[in-house]
């Protein structure tokens, strides 16, 4: 891993010698304006470290930087963790290359688990390292560049070993408020009305993730056989998938969900999802009891 991410360090180049480079394509151009100027804002108005991260950036010529593989047994909800010296124990296992991920998810496969494999787009090497924009997100509506450059910001800001949904769920807390005050100083109307659809969206899914993963929970801790709790898992996670197409009938476009219906569905496939997600209502609410002041959230945190 840290030969890769010298690898990635020393490769990229100045934003804004590729901005001023006639070679570089319009559209990056334009890429990278954007992301320069949200994260103007991500220091201005957010509070969030102006230390050099993401003033670089590289194409990998690839789909994501890692590719995290989550492996969880077949009749629990708990994911399994590995440890490690910096990050302390996450409930996955990153790889630089996919092949690697696949042959580790095969060996968990194996031993009876369940797993995941979700690439990422971008990772935080938490301050320690400029960050550089990669190809990997760059490209994406101006929405998600903003998204992922105030959530990895914040992993800068506070970090806690060995408690990833802590971390997670205050990066996203963090990232949905950024990109609601940077919607409402742009004055952006359309913009707006699309992320509120994406707030429902966002929670129409939480509801059907956690409900079935509640149900699957209950199952477990029956006295059940074996073999009759899976057979239950079974029913409820084909369950799970018609009615996920069903909420999508309500829904005014958008398929950002749909990556988690494209493999079959197992107990690994919720375990990045609550990672992500369990605490955020809570540290919304703190957030609000301290007047939406970011310093103040994040000094009471830290």
């Amino acid at each position: 891993a840290v030969v890769e991410h010298l690898d990635i360090l020393s490769s990229a180049r100045p934003i804004n010698d590729l901005i001023t480079d006639p070679e570089t394509s319009p559209l990056l151009k334009e890429r990278l304006t954007k992301a320069r100027e949200l994260l103007g804002f991500a220091h201005e108005e957010l509070s969030l470290p102006n230390n050099g991260s993401y003033n670089h950036y590289l194409d990998l010529n690839r789909s994501a930087v890692v590719w995290n593989v989550y492996s969880v047994p077949a009749l629990s909800m708990e994911p399994r963790n590995w440890c490690f010296v910096f990050a302390g124990c996450v409930p996955y296992r990153g790889y630089f290359s996919i092949e690697e991920a696949e042959s580790f998810a095969k060996f968990r496969k194996l031993q009876g688990d369940d797993v995941f494999i979700a690439g990422a787009a971008a990772y935080s090497t938490l301050g320690w390292f400029k960050d550089p924009i990669l190809n990997t997100f760059i490209y994406g509506s101006d929405v998600g560049l903003a998204r992922l450059l105030f959530h990895e910001l914040a992993h800068q800001v506070l970090y806690v070993k060995n408690n990833s949904t802590f971390n997670e769920s205050f990066a996203v807390t963090v990232e949905l408020e950024g990109v609601r005050r940077w919607l409402e100083s742009s004055g952006d109307v359309m913009g707006k009305k699309s992320w509120d659809k994406y707030l429902q969206r966002r929670s129409d899914f939480l509801e059907l993730m956690n409900s079935t993963k509640n149900e699957l929970i209950d199952i477990y801790n029956t006295d059940l056989t074996e073999n009759e709790k899976l057979a239950k898992k079974t029913q409820k996670l084909l369950k799970l998938r018609h009615n996920f197409e069903k909420k999508k009938l309500q829904w005014d476009g958008g398929s950002e969900y749909d990556f988690w219906f494209e493999t079959p569905l197992s107990n690994a496939t919720f375990a990045p999802i609550s990672t992500y997600s369990s605490m955020v209502e809570r540290m919304q609410e703190f957030l609000e009891l301290h007047d939406r002041s970011l310093p103040v959230f994040y000094s009471k945190l830290i």
